[in-house]
């Protein structure tokens, strides 16, 4: 079995390569525009460097000789651009004083990624910059929702947002709203009546996690709370969105009656603090998972 899985990926590996080997390269010619000229429907400032296909005629790239209007984004000369086979702006790497979506960039600081909208989708920096109060990490992705708000992006530096204490190079997740969505804290912070702490298991990346509505959907508590009436332990809880328990660690020996499964009569069960219990939006106990 283990030589035919060997075997098998010898096959994969050649077949890669030879599909590698045989794509098909487009060739393309350089020119300059002329006034008046158009490329693929699009009338591109005069003097400016495109290349183009030679099999579909369509712009693969150009270098803007003034400033350019392109998807409204007024795009800066000399920038280095790629276009979609639709015409459509694919990519630019910015220019000194390049605006995007309210942001202004310097030279040579990113590398923006367009849809075939020609709204901007991801960012990728070449060095540390602060977009809406947070400061992001050079090599990694800024990921943009469709509104222009920030998806998602790596943090450059341990920092704070929202009384929260964020841990560097961790993600940081939005909703298209701009509200938090999930990270991973550094230290212990106050959210609420709720002294959060970051998992010890980096396996668990945004161990804090929010309803769109500002509720905390899931995060670990450092120490016993009283919620809802009941005393709830050190380690992970959960939330539904109403902000009703979902889950949690037991701080405070006690009897409970689960009712596990409609129709099933109710089950007493002594607990004891370190045991998780499971509710269902109405407040019953549902489950029982003993020890973390």
């Amino acid at each position: 079995m283990k030589c035919f899985k060997i075997f098998s990926a010898a096959l994969f590996l050649f077949a890669c390569i030879e599909a590698t080997a045989n794509r098909q390269i487009l060739k393309t010619h350089e020119v300059i525009v002329k006034k008046g000229e158009s490329y693929h429907g699009v009338f591109f400032p005069e003097g400016s460097h495109l290349n183009i296909v030679d099999q579909t005629k369509a712009v693969a790239s150009a270098v803007l000789s003034q400033d350019f209007k392109m998807g409204h984004h007024l795009i800066k000369a000399g920038t280095n651009l790629i276009i979609w086979d639709s015409g459509m702006l694919a990519e630019i790497t910015t220019k000194e004083g390049q605006r995007i979506n309210n942001l202004v960039f310097a030279e040579g600081e990113a590398r923006i990624r367009f849809n075939q909208e020609a709204k901007p989708e991801e960012i990728n920096l070449n060095r540390p910059k602060e977009v809406e109060g947070l400061v992001y990490a050079e090599s990694y992705q800024i990921k943009i929702h469709a509104n222009g708000k920030i998806s998602s992006g790596t943090l450059a530096r341990d920092q704070e947002k929202e009384g929260l204490k964020l841990r560097a190079k961790t993600e940081v997740h939005f909703f298209e709203s701009g509200k938090l969505k999930q990270l991973r804290l550094a230290e212990a912070s106050q959210f609420g009546k709720f002294l959060l702490v970051g998992d010890a298991n980096i396996a668990n990346p945004g161990e804090t996690e929010f309803w769109e509505n500002g509720n905390l959907k899931a995060g670990v508590l450092a120490k016993n709370v009283e919620i809802q009436g009941i005393i709830c332990g050190p380690g992970p809880i959960s939330f539904f969105e109403s902000g009703k328990l979902k889950s949690f660690v037991v701080g405070a020996d006690r009897v409970v009656s689960l009712d596990p499964y409609p129709g099933q009569a109710p089950a007493e069960r002594a607990v004891k603090p370190g045991d998780t219990l499971n509710m269902n939006e109405a407040g019953k106990f549902i489950g029982w998972g003993g020890k973390r």
